[in-house]
């Protein structure tokens, strides 16, 4: 694996770290997770990127990084978890985007699919 790919890792991991210590809690900030888990996601896609030898484009926009992937149902996959994670790049973060309330059934799916991404692209196998 490239060095730069497992730069990217590094950091996802503290972003696995992050979201696995507001789960911990039982009133965690769901939109706190759900951010982590985007770039949880978007960390692991550039390093995939990265390990490709492509330079990872300086963009948050998950279904943006995953157009240099070839086609497959996996790909497929990870772009349509990719839509359901965008909106918690930057919407969460700011209170004038109106996302309404983010249920612990969000948040769940956000963190286990996120964790889904790294297999889809194969930077992991299983």
């Amino acid at each position: 694996m490239r060095p730069e790919a497992s730069d990217y890792i590094d950091k996802a991991k503290s972003d696995l770290m992050t979201m696995d210590i507001l789960r911990s809690h039982e009133n965690y900030p769901k939109d706190s997770l759900c951010f982590h888990a985007q770039q949880y996601a978007e960390k692991m896609i550039k390093a995939k990127l990265a390990d490709m030898g492509i330079r990872p484009p300086r963009v948050h926009n998950l279904v943006v990084l995953l157009e240099d992937f070839p086609d497959s149902a996996e790909i497929l996959r990870a772009v349509e978890i990719a839509g359901m994670l965008e909106s918690y790049a930057v919407d969460v973060r700011y209170p004038e985007m109106k996302l309404g309330e983010i249920s612990e059934e969000d948040a769940e799916i956000a963190y286990e699919s996120a964790l889904e991404i790294p297999y889809l692209i194969g930077l992991y196998r299983r």
